[in-house]
């Protein structure tokens, strides 16, 4: 975690399992973005809206975003393998998945490792464009894990950027008044990117979880929007986007200004983690004279 975080959204919850439209999908998946963001509701955020930038642009910080577009987005969970009780075995052909790395299942049954979100052709299969989320409620803090496909390219390295703005008006989740960016968060990560080998094992299955936190905080200037982005760097042949196969982020964790409360400064986590170890002291040397 790079900040602490009063609420999450998990895109399970959020847009149901991964399975493709008419295979269980309580939603369609992938989603159409091309009128209506994929949207979900938090107590504290309110709402959260999803939809996909333009191509061929340069973000504020620099990143440049390829060429090409999409309006598609789709759930898709972090394995390759799945538990069916007694062994693993291949997930369901119709489950919309991939073995990158964020964390994996487990041995429960039907488990198929953290729920995940990212750009997509009408298919499903992976491809760019710069995510674009909106809240309903203005926001301080926000993190989540983010990681660059390939195709199927091991440990790769990828660039993201996080571009955090305040919007004036919103129509249908999509912003359509003044944008004024609040600040920007640019990460270079090594071998956290592509696929996760570890996880690809049908003996002994083995999460990766290398995937960084990205995030942005600002105690003084709030925001409710957010544009990401991220790029393999290691230039894949054959992909349309120049090596560019997209990128999947994990949960949401989030603070809404009104709530940084309820979040305690990183000196008071301190205090209380010693009054709790100066609390446990004075337990054990009264039961020592109780003895």
């Amino acid at each position: 975690m790079l900040y602490p975080s009063y609420e999450s959204l998990d895109w399970g919850t959020a847009f149901g399992p991964a399975f493709q439209t008419g295979y269980g999908a309580t939603t369609t998946n992938p989603y159409n973005t091309s009128s209506v963001p994929w949207s979900a509701n938090l107590p504290d955020t309110d709402s959260v809206n999803v939809s996909l930038g333009l191509g061929g642009t340069t973000l504020p910080g620099g990143f440049v975003v390829p060429s090409g577009s999409t309006t598609y987005l789709v759930r898709e969970d972090n394995t390759d393998v799945t538990w069916n009780g007694s062994a693993w075995t291949t997930v369901p052909g119709h489950l919309d998945s991939y073995p990158g790395n964020f964390g994996g299942p487990t041995q429960v049954i039907n488990n198929y490792g953290d729920n995940l979100l990212g750009p997509s052709q009408s298919n499903g299969s992976p491809t760019s464009a710069p995510m674009v989320i909106t809240f309903g409620e203005e926001l301080s803090i926000i993190e989540f894990q983010i990681s660059a496909l390939s195709n199927g390219t091991a440990a790769t390295n990828f660039n993201a950027e996080l571009d955090a703005y305040n919007c004036t008006s919103f129509t249908n989740g999509l912003c359509t008044g003044i944008q004024t960016l609040v600040g920007t968060f640019y990460i270079s990560a090594t071998g956290a990117g592509g696929a996760c080998t570890s996880l690809e094992s049908f003996s002994n299955p083995v999460s990766c979880n290398t995937a960084p936190y990205i995030g942005y905080e600002n105690l003084a200037s709030s925001f409710n929007m957010i544009v990401v982005d991220a790029i393999d760097t290691g230039g894949v042949t054959g992909d349309l986007s120049g090596g560019n196969y997209g990128f999947l982020i994990d949960r949401l964790g989030l603070t809404p200004t009104l709530d940084l409360s309820a979040i305690p400064e990183p000196a008071a986590i301190y205090l209380l983690m010693g009054g709790l170890a100066v609390l446990t002291g004075l337990s054990k040397r009264s039961g020592r004279r109780g003895c």
